[in-house]
């Protein structure tokens, strides 16, 4: 007989081929449909219309990140900067390269409301303020500049609050009196190559002329792809990690805030460090392979 035979435990009355294909049908249609919306199209809780796209299609559920616009001539100049980047560095050759960027902090609490949890038996054994968390209007911030090479780290600055970084104020308190006495730290021989964003006082006609006459070598600002957080170390590795140690609590005060930057950073691994610098030819060439457009790694 080709019957089935009798099973065990109680046979499913809602996760049946006909609700499994209707599901289905509407992901298709509307990939972002939520679960609670089509439960009630089903007639069904959401963690059966969960239960379904999960168990029984294999789908799983993305969350969309937030990128900056990219015009077509930006794909272009990306992807060509992103080839020409490739050709003139080799694995090797990427390890004698410093990459440096800025972040702003503030000293407000980061928190992700799709993972942070606090666990009780019930919601009335806990006191209020685990279940709150503070968030200023205007929160005090503060700029650093740092950098990053296969290496290791190099030393940080904090820009005083309010302070304007123009030209002169980088070359004479980041460039010259930070970035050349790490440089040389790091690379005793002199063998390094520096990199910095497309920011108005990186790309100055005199800051230019001070990294030719300063620094062994340097991507120039026609050589580095405008819009490409996406291939900074820093942006698309470091910082984030930093920020999420930094501001998984709030700080009282600017100093605070400074104390445990500079304390989170020096604990950073150089194995960290160095794995991030490790993947950039990697994201060059899906930056190539996507034609300039956004990737994921």
């Amino acid at each position: 007989s080709l019957n089935d035979r009798p099973r065990s435990g109680r046979p499913r009355t809602k996760s049946t081929s006909a609700t499994i294909r209707r599901v289905k049908q509407l992901l298709r249609r509307n990939p972002r449909r939520s679960m609670k919306s089509m439960s009630k199209d089903l007639g069904v809780s959401p963690t059966t219309a969960f239960r379904i796209a999960k168990k029984y299609l294999g789908l799983k559920a993305y969350k969309k990140v937030q990128v900056q616009m990219l015009s077509a001539k930006d794909k272009d100049r990306r992807k060509a900067k992103a080839s020409t980047l490739l050709k003139r560095f080799t694995d090797d050759e990427v390890d004698r390269i410093i990459f440096s960027d800025e972040k702003m902090f503030t000293v407000s609490e980061r928190v992700n409301r799709q993972n942070d949890r606090v666990y009780a038996a019930r919601k009335e054994d806990l006191p209020q303020a685990a279940l709150k968390f503070r968030k200023a209007e205007f929160p005090a911030k503060i700029m650093v500049w740092g950098a990053v090479c296969s290496r290791g780290t190099l030393k940080l600055k904090f820009v005083d609050p309010g302070t304007k970084v123009n030209s002169d104020y980088y070359q004479n308190e980041i460039l010259d009196p930070v970035l050349l006495p790490e440089a040389r730290r790091l690379y005793p021989d002199g063998d390094w190559c520096f990199q910095q964003d497309g920011a108005p006082s990186h790309t100055s006609r005199t800051t230019q002329a001070w990294l030719r006459n300063h620094v062994p070598a340097f991507i120039t600002k026609d050589e580095w792809p405008a819009k490409s957080p996406d291939l900074n170390p820093l942006d698309f590795s470091i910082w984030g990690m930093l920020e999420a140690k930094v501001n998984s609590r709030s700080h009282t005060s600017i100093d605070s805030l400074r104390k445990t930057i500079q304390r989170e950073w020096s604990l950073l691994s150089a194995d960290t460090v160095e794995k991030a610098v490790r993947v950039w030819r990697k994201r060059l060439r899906a930056c190539r392979q996507a034609k300039g457009d956004h990737f994921e790694c």
